[in-house]
């Protein structure tokens, strides 16, 4: 919340049409670039991520929108 993120997928049905894909999979939309960022790097999603790495595997990409 403190960085306005905005959750757009948590999961829910997938329909693979190319590629590898993931059982679980997540999009979430912020303001900026910017705000992302400083969200990825906060000391509190830090501690989460070390938690998340002990048991799942994932990618996380931030890109920037179309505007």
């Amino acid at each position: 919340e403190r960085h306005g993120a905005k959750f757009l997928a948590r999961g829910g049905a997938t329909s693979p049409a190319e590629g590898v894909s993931r059982a679980r999979n997540v999009v979430i939309e912020f303001a900026s670039v910017a705000d992302a960022l400083a969200c990825y790097n906060s000391a509190e999603y830090q501690a989460a991520r070390a938690i998340r790495q002990s048991c799942a595997d994932g990618e996380i990409v931030i890109v920037e929108g179309a505007g």
